[in-house]
């Protein structure tokens, strides 16, 4: 069973609930959050936006990861996926927190930059890339498909 936790006013469904920009967007300027970095970096999935945020009030770290190109669906990716971030977890006073509307500026240009790159995208997915995006929307489980299908050797 997946762990529900309440972060703001959202609940995370960790791993698995998608938000949109403006929603990331909204909790970023909750006078309640603050923002601990925010940087284009790589996962298992594909090269992302990674924006950690820290919640004053719970003491709870969240990153959220979105707006980049999904390598297994072959397209670009204009959400968000949080999760909660043990190993980030501090009491606030250990870190000078980015201004939010830098924050802001970084996730528009990133969008931007996205968007002109899907833009110029001229490949379709292939059909294991179809397969793949068909399988997670319907099963919520990225890394449970993507063990599926590489034991089936279809990718």
């Amino acid at each position: 069973m997946v762990k529900i936790e309440m972060f703001g006013e959202y609940s995370l469904n960790i791993g698995y609930e998608k938000i949109s920009i403006e929603q990331l967007k909204e909790i970023i300027n909750n006078d309640d959050f603050l923002v601990q970095s925010i940087s284009v970096s790589e996962n298992s999935y594909g090269e992302y936006l990674f924006v950690e945020l820290y919640q004053k009030s719970s003491a709870m770290c969240v990153t959220y990861y979105g707006i980049g190109y999904h390598d297994y669906k072959g397209k670009y990716i204009f959400t968000f996926t949080g999760f909660r971030n043990h190993n980030s977890e501090h009491n606030g006073d250990n870190f000078t927190p980015i201004h939010k509307i830098m924050a802001e500026r970084e996730i528009g240009k990133r969008n931007v930059e996205c968007i002109k790159r899907n833009n110029e995208l001229v490949d379709e997915q292939t059909e294991s890339q179809v397969m793949y995006e068909m399988l997670t929307d319907a099963l919520g489980d990225e890394d449970g498909v993507l063990s599926e299908m590489e034991d089936a050797g279809l990718i």
